[in-house]
């Protein structure tokens, strides 16, 4: 039987994302938060939106 091991912990859950990425997660987060408007993502196919999606959720 294999050791039991603890899970490793990410020091950053973002940092897959990039710039934009990152920002449309963080959209409403925190100092965002005075901005109740949806946000609308608009890329073209494997630019990462259902990624961003995954993560903000």
């Amino acid at each position: 039987m294999p050791p039991v091991t603890s899970p490793t912990t990410a020091s950053d859950p973002f940092a897959s994302l990039n710039v934009q990425q990152r920002e449309a997660v963080e959209h409403g987060i925190g100092a965002d938060a005075q901005d109740p408007r949806p946000l609308l993502v608009i890329a073209g196919a494997g630019s990462g939106k259902t990624n961003t999606l995954a993560h903000r959720v």
